[in-house]
């Protein structure tokens, strides 16, 4: 778990030294912020907010208005336009009964995105269900999958 291991396995034989010198560092924390505190450190205050105002429900307005001092709106469209998003219920949602078929309809999706040129981000309900598809037979198919198994310390 440290650079240290490496380093004790490079010189056993079971790590080459190459691999074990890329594990070599120190993980300093430099320090971190919350983005929703950056208001309060200058006196100005708000200037602007997302475009995503239209969609607040009153829990979020009360906290613009109470705690961020955001009493006024100016609705202006979007200099990106119109959203090109749109979800065809019938189309786009898909109930897969068995595991295995799960699987390899996520592995499809996937591959046939990325074959378009796009990125692809997959959720899963818990680590398990994340873990169950990496060793599966489709999800060894994808590119390596990079997970964090705690969820406190994601990196």
């Amino acid at each position: 778990k440290t650079a240290f291991a490496y380093m004790c396995e490079a010189e056993k034989g079971i790590v080459d030294k190459k691999t074990a010198s890329d594990f070599l560092g120190l993980k300093i924390n430099c320090g971190q912020f919350s983005y929703a505190e950056l208001p309060f450190l200058f006196e100005l205050g708000v200037l602007g907010v997302t475009g995503t105002l239209l969609t607040l429900g009153q829990t979020e307005k009360n906290i613009l208005e109470q705690k961020y001092q955001v009493c006024h709106r100016t609705i202006m469209p979007s200099i990106y336009g119109d959203t090109k998003l749109q979800f065809r219920k019938v189309s786009d949602t898909l109930i897969v009964d068995e595991e295995e078929r799960y699987h390899q309809t996520i592995a499809n999706e996937a591959l046939a995105v990325v074959k378009a040129g796009r990125a692809v981000l997959v959720f899963f309900e818990n680590e398990t269900t994340l873990k169950a598809f990496a060793t599966c037979t489709y999800g060894q198919t994808l590119a390596p999958i990079n997970f964090s198994d705690n969820l406190n310390n994601l990196d």
